[in-house]
């Protein structure tokens, strides 16, 4: 009862503060038309309008739905609505209701950031029109992308984390693991404190941390429900660092940062643990990124990938989630790494004739490292920390 009448005060609050129509089709909804102006840009780039899902849930729009997005004057898109960046392709947009938060609303990038590959700023009128009612409901289905935050819903802390070793051809036992955020309490302080549990049971001595600033970290520290001692004093002791990297995989201020932290671990000793927040899209990458180097197959990178699909979805290896995400994400980021200098043209690329097949995995991983900006020798240390057994193991 108290979530359906929070559901009707936003509506009715946030229907106050933004314009609405029903001119068009009213049949199945098309034409309705909801607008305001970018509040915010979040810290990846993308804007997020004034008004928020309740409003547009109160006046017709769904989940699945296919709308046109216009901000300012020069950006104009047909996207879908979603509940997550997951549900679309790599470099793909949509209009998107994370995780089903009530409380927020985004016009996303998947892997990109939208501000700078597209547009926008504070203050742009925002316009989001519904084009077709459920016209991208059967691929939404099949991507919908929502997890729980209740650990009993998950069955192992491994799992409840994303909390794992990674096992992939040459890469050596004990060396490398990769997690949810283990400082950011944030979203959700029982997934942080197993994540710093589990990092503290396989000896972590080193952490790479895509997602955090120094300053982000001390803030955590400080929060009442804060409890990851472990790895806190990992930070403490220099054995942390905190890059911040933006979501754009692809872009000079990702690929630069990277290089410290690529750094960061030929400097220092494993166990090494890779994070972001929810462990997924950047730790994705640089997981993908570090198997490869190290002489993983294509469909080993494709297996570790995706278990996390299976940790937050329930996604089951060969479903047809499975094989489109494979699609969508895995084989597209591949074949990308392999021609990241075409990443200024991406929006000309015929994803469908693309394949992963063509690409020399450690190759292409050893040539985008060199385009971080390691040198040969450097790229050939951290190829030997991954490949070297762990004695402690």
């Amino acid at each position: 009862m108290k979530n359906i009448l929070l559901f009707f005060f936003l509506s009715f609050v946030i229907l106050g503060a933004v314009s609405c129509s029903g001119d068009g089709n009213t049949e199945n909804g098309q034409g309705i038309t909801i607008s305001g102006h970018v509040e915010f840009m979040d810290e990846y780039g993308q804007p997020h309008p004034s008004f928020l899902p309740p409003a547009m849930f109160a006046l017709g729009f769904s989940h699945g739905d296919i709308v046109r997005v216009e901000i300012g004057k020069d950006i104009s898109m047909v996207v879908p609505f979603t509940t997550g960046i997951n549900e679309i392709g790599m470099f793909e947009n949509c209009l998107c209701n994370y995780n089903n938060n009530p409380e927020d609303l985004s016009v996303n990038m998947m892997g990109g950031c939208f501000a700078e590959r597209i547009g926008s700023q504070v203050g742009d009128t925002i316009i989001i029109t519904l084009v077709e009612k459920g016209g991208y409901l059967d691929r939404y289905e099949v991507l919908h992308s929502v997890y729980d935050t209740i650990y009993s819903k998950y069955g192992t802390p491994e799992r409840f984390a994303n909390f794992r070793e990674i096992r992939t051809t040459g890469m050596a036992h004990g060396v490398l693991f990769r997690s949810s955020n283990p400082l950011n309490p944030k979203s959700n302080p029982a997934r942080c404190t197993y994540a710093d549990q589990l990092a503290e049971a396989v000896g972590i001595k080193t952490e790479i941390d895509l997602a955090d600033t120094p300053e982000k970290i001390q803030t955590y520290s400080e929060r009442p429900d804060f409890n990851s001692p472990y790895c806190l004093n990992l930070v403490k002791n220099d054995q942390t660092i905190a890059l911040g990297l933006n979501s754009d995989t692809f872009s000079p201020a990702f690929m630069q940062k990277l290089t410290e932290g690529l750094r960061f671990m030929i400097s220092h000793e494993p166990p090494y643990l890779v994070h972001c927040n929810e462990g997924k899209d950047r730790c994705g990458f640089v997981s993908m990124l570090l198997e490869a180097l190290a002489g993983a197959t294509y469909q080993e990178i494709t297996d570790d990938y995706l278990t996390t699909f299976y940790n937050f979805y329930g996604v089951e290896k060969g479903s047809e989630s499975y094989e489109l995400r494979r699609m969508l994400a895995i084989d597209r980021v591949i074949w990308m790494t392999a021609n990241y200098s075409k990443v200024g043209k991406y929006d000309t690329i015929n994803w469908d004739d693309i394949s992963p097949s063509t690409v020399n995995f450690q190759q292409a991983a050893h040539d985008y490292i060199i385009a971080c900006g390691l040198s040969e020798e450097e790229c050939q240390a951290l190829y030997q920390r991954l490949v070297t057994p762990f004695s402690a193991i």
